[in-house]
């Protein structure tokens, strides 16, 4: 909850602010690395940048809609498909990579406008977010949900193509 509480203030503070990126490093501790170079506290990123924090290290990306990415010691992400424009939200996508480690999602403009344009692949599993707060944890295989407000879809492949769905509501979690 006082996660929620800070990225809430941090929200309604960077609101007002601009920047010509798809985001910005909003806070780091430790060796944190956007394509493979440090961070300092002016670092952007942009639609296919991969973020990694070492062991230890921590890093929190506002991105362009305000949205906020928490990525926990020893993970992985990549921006894999980002877009915002406020004038044009038909456009505006949010696909986003958890390659390794745990992200903390809370959800910004993209979301509010049309949540169907917001989506996660992590390992072999497609999440859907219907919420505002959702954590997701990739583990070698195993992929685990949790969906702290609102509702996550995880959609599954399986072994043979199928896929499965499983949703998870507030409060819930789920693993595969």
């Amino acid at each position: 909850m006082k996660f929620l509480s800070r990225s809430l203030i941090l929200l309604a503070l960077l609101a007002t602010n601009a920047w010509s990126a798809d985001g910005r490093i909003l806070s780091f501790e430790g060796d944190v690395r956007v394509n493979g170079n440090p961070v300092t506290a002016s670092t952007e990123v942009n639609s296919a940048d991969t973020i990694s924090t070492a062991v230890g290290a921590t890093a929190k990306v506002v991105l362009s809609d305000n949205s906020v990415l928490d990525i926990d010691s020893g993970s992985t992400v990549k921006l894999s498909d980002y877009s915002f424009n406020p004038a044009a939200p038909k456009e505006n996508k949010s696909d986003i990579s958890v390659v390794e480690g745990t992200l903390r999602y809370v959800s910004g403009l993209i979301a509010k406008e049309d949540p169907a344009d917001i989506g996660f692949t992590a390992g072999n599993s497609t999440i859907g977010v219907r919420g505002s707060f959702t954590g997701i944890e990739v583990d070698g295989a195993v992929v685990n949900v949790e969906a702290m407000t609102g509702e996550a879809t995880l959609l599954r492949k399986g072994d043979e193509g199928q896929k499965d769905a499983i949703v998870v509501p507030t409060g819930k979690a789920t693993q595969t």
